[in-house]
C-alpha cells in the first residue's frame, strides 16, 4: 500500500495481491488516516468484488464519511 498525502486529499494506491491484503493493510493504518478525505485506488489484478465494494463503502457510511474508490487496470 502506498498512501500519498496531498493538501486536500489522502490518496492511497494498492500494491498488494488480493483484496483481502489491501484490505488488512488498510485496516492497520485506518485510525491515523480518520480526518482525511481518502481516495482508494485499487487495481484491476487484486480482484475486488462487488462485496469488496460494499465492504469499503459500508465502512466509510458508519464512520460518516466519503470515501472515493477507484479501480484501475494497468
Amino acid at each position: 500500500m502506498v498512501i500519498d498525502k496531498k493538501e486536500n486529499y489522502t490518496l492511497i494506491s494498492s500494491n498488494e495481491n488480493s483484496f483481502s491484503d489491501f484490505y488488512n493493510t488498510f485496516f492497520k493504518k485506518e485510525n491515523e488516516l480518520d480526518k482525511e478525505n481518502l481516495i482508494l485506488e485499487i487495481f484491476d489484478e487484486i480482484n475486488i468484488s462487488k462485496e469488496d465494494y460494499l465492504l469499503l463503502f459500508n465502512i466509510a457510511r458508519q464512520k460518516k464519511r466519503k470515501w472515493h474508490i477507484i479501480c484501475n487496470s494497468t
